[in-house]
C-alpha cells in the first residue's frame, strides 16, 4: 500500500504534534521521553516553531520543528520521521523545505544538536551541507547514562535568495 504523502508547513494541531512525537520515542536516540517532557516539548513546539510537516492521509509521519526567529542563527530542535516510513526521503525533503524558508527569512545559519552516535541522521545532515563544529555537549543525563551530542551547522549566507 503506497499512501501519497503531502508536505506541509505550520498545520499540525498540538495533539497532532504530542501524538507524532510519542509514536515517535522509540526511534529517538536516546528516547525523547527520558529526556524532557513531552506535552512540555509539543507545546512549546506548537507555539513557538515553525513545522515541517509529511502526511499520509490523516497522520502526521514526518515532523521538523525549527525556530527561524534569529536572523543570524536558526535552530532545528526536532526531526522525526514515523518508522515505516522512515528511509524514504521524507526526512531529506522536510529538512530542505527547512532550509529553503530559513534562507527566504535571511537567516545565516542552521544548527542542530544529534546524538554522537546516530550515524544514520549524521549522513543525512552531511549530506544537506550541515558540518560538524566539533562542539561536543555532555548531553542530558538518561537513567543511569548519558548520551553526548554534537552540533551541526549548516551556513547559508551566499544561497540564492540569501544575498
Amino acid at each position: 500500500m503506497n499512501q501519497k504523502i503531502h508536505y506541509k508547513t505550520s498545520s499540525a494541531s498540538y495533539d497532532d504534534i504530542l501524538n507524532h512525537l510519542w509514536f515517535c520515542d522509540e526511534n529517538h536516540n536516546p528516547k525523547l521521553s527520558t529526556r524532557l517532557d513531552m506535552a512540555d516539548y509539543a507545546k512549546k513546539l506548537f507555539e513557538k516553531s515553525v513545522t515541517f510537516e509529511a502526511w499520509s492521509e490523516s497522520d502526521l509521519i514526518g515532523l521538523i520543528a525549527a525556530y527561524l526567529d534569529d536572523e543570524k542563527q536558526g535552530f532545528i530542535s526536532n526531526v522525526s520521521i514515523s518508522g515505516e516510513h522512515m528511509k524514504k526521503g521524507i526526512a531529506k525533503t522536510l529538512i530542505q523545505h527547512c532550509i529553503n524558508t530559513a534562507i527566504s527569512k535571511r537567516i545565516s545559519a542552521l544548527s542542530l544538536e544529534v546524538s554522537h552516535d546516530n550515524n544514520t541522521a549524521i549522513s543525512l545532515y552531511k549530506n544537506l551541507g550541515f558540518e560538524n563544529t566539533g562542539e561536543q555537549k555532555t548531553g542530558v543525563k538518561n537513567l543511569s547514562q548519558t548520551t553526548p551530542s554534537i552540533t551541526m551547522v549548516l551556513n547559508l549566507e551566499g544561497q540564492p535568495c540569501h544575498e
